[in-house]
């Protein structure tokens, strides 16, 4: 049976960006976004810059809290 390890991370978002980016600021990450934070699709576009920067499938990540705010407690997820 595998063991399940699980990180989380504080991420602060910024929407309509013209350039998505995501990269690390001391304690805590920075996402920029291209969407517009409505139904959802900045949530989405930041699970894939997340699965992009640390090379895990977009499963394995979850918005633990603040899905409705810019600061977010990410949970990331590995075997």
């Amino acid at each position: 049976m595998e063991k399940l390890s699980s990180e989380v991370i504080e991420v602060h978002t910024r929407a309509n960006s013209q350039h998505p980016t995501f990269r690390q600021e001391g304690e805590y990450y920075i996402a920029a976004v291209k969407s517009h934070p409505t139904d959802g699709k900045a949530n989405l576009e930041l699970i894939d810059l997340v699965s992009k920067h640390f090379s895990i499938a977009k499963s394995c990540i979850k918005i633990k809290k603040g899905k409705r705010s810019r600061v977010k407690l990410v949970e990331l997820t590995t075997s």
